[in-house]
């Protein structure tokens, strides 16, 4: 029914709604999103005990003290822990304050003295810049520092942790025969060591460890090789002798 007031018209309407359709609307969605929302806390919680359990670990605290050994010892040699802690705090920060940074190291138990000569160590070595007189912040040169400690840490800890439950130890026999798998096996691996060098017209390994992580190293980045496993192991074997 139309009612003509002048220009206008007014339609009645009218609306229903059932709980069915405030269902629909409402409560079904949010029923998905909720279902959702407790698979991904299941998935955490799970997670979160493994590496719970993993950190309990007696074996695993031992080799992860062995793999930041090793992590470190190609890094330079006065780039120490405490150093690289500092870089660690600065890593996602603006900036930090000399003096916060000894009542964190207070508050952990490190030994504060000598921060100052630690702070100006990683400026003349271009890892922080002063920030203004009495605060810092970290350089690109400096992140990369702490990216290569954390990826090499987390990637040699996995792997030696996969690896672990499936080793066996077996008793070699008196006499050991090598089959045909085996010495093309310890060919490749030869030729595979070899190849930074050979790339760099030397025939023979250097005798000098330095020299050769040096030049290892070099060949690594130049080749995309950071991450390559094969290598990593060199590095750390040759660099902890």
């Amino acid at each position: 029914m139309k009612t003509n007031q002048g220009n206008r018209f007014v339609l009645p309407v009218n609306v229903t709604l059932t709980k069915k359709d405030l269902d629909a609307y409402a409560n079904e969605p949010l029923k998905r999103a909720v279902k959702v929302y407790k698979k991904q806390i299941a998935s955490r919680e799970r997670y979160i005990k493994k590496l719970h359990d993993s950190i309990k670990n007696k074996k695993n605290l031992i080799m992860i003290s062995y793999v930041m050994d090793e992590v470190m010892s190609p890094m330079p040699r006065l780039l120490n822990k405490k150093r690289l802690m500092i870089l660690a705090e600065l890593y996602d920060k603006d900036y930090l304050t000399e003096s916060k940074m000894r009542e964190l190291m207070v508050s952990i138990q490190m030994n504060p003295k000598k921060t100052g000569s630690d702070f100006n160590y990683l400026i003349d070595n271009e890892l922080i810049k002063r920030h203004n007189k009495f605060s810092y912040y970290i350089t690109d040169k400096g992140k990369q520092f702490v990216e290569y400690f954390s990826k090499n840490t987390s990637i040699m800890f996995f792997n030696m942790l996969a690896k672990r439950d499936s080793f066996k130890i077996t008793k070699a026999k008196k006499k050991v025969v090598v089959s045909e798998e085996l010495s093309a096996l310890r060919s490749k691996n030869y030729k595979m060591m070899m190849q930074p060098f050979w790339d760099n017209s030397i025939t023979r390994m250097p005798k000098d460890r330095i020299n050769r992580c040096k030049i290892l190293w070099e060949w690594m980045q130049s080749n995309k090789m950071e991450e390559n496993e094969f290598y990593l192991r060199m590095l750390h074997k040759w660099s902890s002798k």
